[in-house]
C-alpha cells in the first residue's frame, strides 16, 4: 500500500491532506506537536478504512526531526509533505523587526522541511516518492508587512530549489506549492477564505500524483500552474558571465 507522512496532520492543511491521502488509498504518518490532539485525525484516516501511524513531533526540534530517518529505516514512503508552519501572529514591519520572531520563522518555515527532507531522503528513495513543501505565493512576490514569515517562505522556495537537485538524482522529485487561501484556524481573522482545508489538499495531492518528472524544482500554485520559486530564478544570464565580460 502506498504510504504518506504530513507534518502538522491534527488540523487544517494538514488534517486536510490526511484525509484526502487516505480516502486516495494512502497509509498515513500523521505528525503532530501533541498526539492528546489527534482525535480528529484518527478518525480522518480510520474512517477511511486506512492505517495511521501517529508521531509526536515538534518540527521546531530539529533533532527530532533529524530521529525521523532511524524510525524510518527499511520504509518506503511515497509522498511527504511538510506542512507544519509557523503562521500566526504579526509577523514584522520595518521599525517593529522582531529578530528572534524572525529567527523562529525561519527555524520552523525552512529549515525544518530541509532537515525534513533530509530525514526521509531514503525513505523516500526506496519509492521514487515525491517531497512536497507548503509554501506561500508571498514568499516570491510579498507586499509590505509580516516580513518575518515573508522571508522564511522565500528562505524555504531556495530550499527546495536546493534539495531537487541531489534528490532527483536518487529519484524523488521536490517541489513547493502555494496552497491558494485556506479557510483554517490561522487565517479566520482575515476573512473567509475560498477554500477549505480538503479541497485545497485534494489539488495539492493532484499535484503530489502528477508523473510528470518536470515537477521537481518548481512552485506550483494548487491549480498546477508555476510560480517563480526565486525571481528570474531560470534565467541564464545570472548564472554565467557573458564571454564579453571583463570582470
Amino acid at each position: 500500500m502506498p504510504e504518506a507522512l504530513v507534518t502538522g496532520a491534527n488540523r487544517g492543511l494538514g488534517l486536510g491532506f490526511a484525509r484526502i491521502f487516505a480516502s486516495r488509498g494512502y497509509d498515513v504518518v500523521g505528525c503532530v506537536r501533541d498526539a492528546k490532539g489527534a482525535d480528529r485525525l484518527a478518525e480522518a484516516v480510520n474512517g477511511q478504512g486506512r492505517s495511521l501511524e501517529l508521531v509526536e513531533l515538534d518540527v521546531a526540534d530539529l533533532d527530532a526531526v533529524r530521529g525521523l530517518k532511524a524510525r524510518l529505516a527499511g520504509r518506503r514512503l511515497d509522498a511527504v509533505v511538510s506542512n507544519a508552519a509557523l503562521t500566526g501572529g504579526e509577523l514584522g514591519r520595518f521599525g517593529d523587526f522582531d529578530v528572534d520572531r524572525f529567527l523562529t520563522a525561519c527555524r520552523i518555515n525552512a529549515a525544518a522541511p530541509m532537515v525534513l527532507a533530509e530525514a526521509t531522503a531514503d525513505a523516500l528513495a526506496a519509492a521514487g516518492g515525491v517531497f512536497c513543501a507548503v509554501s506561500s505565493r508571498l514568499g516570491a512576490v510579498p507586499f509590505y508587512g509580516y516580513a518575518e514569515y515573508f522571508a522564511s517562505k522565500t528562505a524555504l522556495n531556495m530550499l527546495v530549489k536546493q534539495m531537487s537537485i541531489p534528490l532527483a538524482e536518487r529519484g524523488v522529485a521536490a517541489f513547493a506549492v502555494h496552497p491558494g487561501w485556506v479557510q483554517t484556524e490561522a487565517t479566520e481573522e482575515q476573512g473567509h477564505a475560498p477554500l477549505q482545508p480538503d479541497e485545497a489538499a485534494a489539488l495539492i495531492v493532484d499535484i503530489i500524483e502528477d508523473e510528470d518528472k518536470d515537477r521537481s524544482g518548481r512552485f506550483f500554485d494548487p491549480d498546477g500552474s508555476q510560480l517563480p520559486i526565486v525571481p528570474q530564478q531560470f534565467e541564464v544570464k545570472f548564472y554565467s558571465k557573458p564571454k564579453t565580460a571583463t570582470r
